[in-house]
């Protein structure tokens, strides 16, 4: 993730992108499991609690799928590379 991160958006916004996206990432994790532990607690099985994951699986999926590469003209890490030298 983090050389998609560079290629696309460059170095200089690097560190700035991937905090919120680990930042999101903690906020998930910490967060699930007590949904899902409230869901089997009142639902009395997993079928609920496996099909909001398996959306939450599957949703990133689909929308990276919407996502267009930079075209040549637009900022990449290759212009970081040429403006340092």
């Amino acid at each position: 993730m983090t050389a998609m991160v560079a290629d696309w958006f460059g170095m200089k916004a690097n560190g700035s992108i991937l905090g919120l996206l680990y930042i999101a990432t903690g906020i998930g994790a910490s967060t699930a499991p007590l949904l899902i532990g409230y869901l089997v607690d009142t639902r009395g099985n997993y079928q609920l609690a496996f099909t909001v994951l398996a959306i939450a699986a599957l949703a990133p999926v689909l929308l990276s799928f919407a996502l267009k590469h930079p075209e040549k003209g637009d900022y990449t890490a290759e212009d970081d590379l040429s403006r340092s030298h």
